[in-house]
C-alpha cells in the first residue's frame, strides 16, 4: 500500500512537471474511484455467498494483502 502511494505521487509529479493538468484530474478520479467501485461490488458479491464460501474467498486475500 505504501509502495502504491509512492508510485501514485511520482505519477503526479511527472504529470505536473509536464503540465498535463487534465491527466492529473483523470489520475485523481481513478485513484479515488477504483477502490470505491471495487469495495461496493465486492461487498455485494460477498454478502450473497454462504459463510463457508466467504471464508475460502478471504483466505487468499488475507495472504496477499500483507505482502
Amino acid at each position: 500500500m505504501v509502495a502504491s502511494l509512492i508510485i501514485a505521487l511520482k505519477g503526479f509529479w511527472i504529470l505536473f512537471k509536464f503540465k498535463k493538468y487534465g491527466l492529473i484530474l483523470a489520475h485523481l478520479a481513478f485513484i479515488i474511484g477504483f477502490p470505491v467501485l471495487f469495495f461496493v461490488y465486492t461487498t455485494e458479491f460477498l454478502w450473497t455467498m454462504d459463510e463457508e464460501l466467504r471464508i475460502w474467498f478471504f483466505i487468499p486475500i488475507g495472504l496477499v494483502i500483507p505482502v
